[in-house]
């Protein structure tokens, strides 16, 4: 039997927020690195990097975008059928999409890796699913993940993943999600949210049945702080060491 829990009221560890306008986008996330980015290189392909940001495309893949985060750097290799509908930039392991409007299909984003100094920030239109698979990453200054797309993001946690941010991070979270969240996958999730929250959503949040478990451990503010409703279906989450 379906199990469908929707929190109403603000709770010490999971609240629910009014609506808050933020205006946080790429140059924020990338911070005053993205100055730097006039002294990037172009790809054959149109786009602009930043040493020592590096990105390839593969004719093998189809609507695929894969970046491994390795210390100070980011890899990114992108799939040809897409990369004229992405704009991409970055600066050493901070690297940020924009998805055209003209895009008409989903993209499967996969984030690998380990960085104490990187970040994912995803912009556009259209639904887009953003894979963990062990995945570490910590941003000095912002949130190691944030996704601006206003549609459906679904979120596939694969092996253990942490994110953790700073106390001087202008974000709203750790992990901050202005789309509809849609969570799954069979890993674990640890979230550190040193500046304020450790999960931000703008829109609702949902934890799937294939969902493994979410951890969160620390937090300034609340563990979860949704704008609109929280949707459990399935999974473990925890949440301990919260400030608010």
């Amino acid at each position: 039997m379906k199990q469908t829990i929707y929190l109403l009221a603000a709770l010490t560890t999971l609240a629910l927020a009014s609506c808050v306008n933020d205006d946080t986008d790429f140059s924020e996330i990338i911070g005053d690195n993205s100055s730097s980015s006039s002294s990037g290189s172009k790809a054959d392909d149109g786009w602009t990097y930043t040493q020592p940001f590096r990105f390839t495309s593969d004719a093998s893949q189809s609507k695929a975008v894969a970046v491994t985060y390795s210390s100070d750097t980011a890899y990114v290799v992108v799939a040809s059928d897409i990369a004229s509908l992405l704009t991409v930039t970055g600066s050493g392991a901070m690297v940020g999409f924009v998805q055209d409007s003209s895009l008409s299909s989903e993209i499967t984003y996969t984030l690998s890796g380990s960085s104490t100094k990187g970040a994912f920030f995803l912009d556009g239109s259209s639904d887009a699913t953003v894979v963990m698979s062990n995945l570490t990453l910590t941003s000095p200054s912002r949130a190691p993940i944030y996704i601006a797309d206003g549609q459906r993001i679904n979120i596939q946690i694969l092996g253990t993943n942490t994110l953790k941010d700073s106390s001087s991070s202008g974000s709203k979270g750790t992990l901050v999600v202005k789309g509809h969240s849609q969570i799954s996958g069979g890993g674990v999730l640890n979230l550190y949210g040193y500046a304020k929250h450790a999960f931000w959503a703008d829109e609702y949040i949902q934890l799937q049945k294939t969902l493994g478990t979410i951890n969160i451990l620390h937090a300034a503010a609340d563990g979860i702080n949704v704008n609109q409703h929280f949707e459990q279906n399935g999974g473990t989450l925890t949440i301990s060491g919260v400030g608010d």
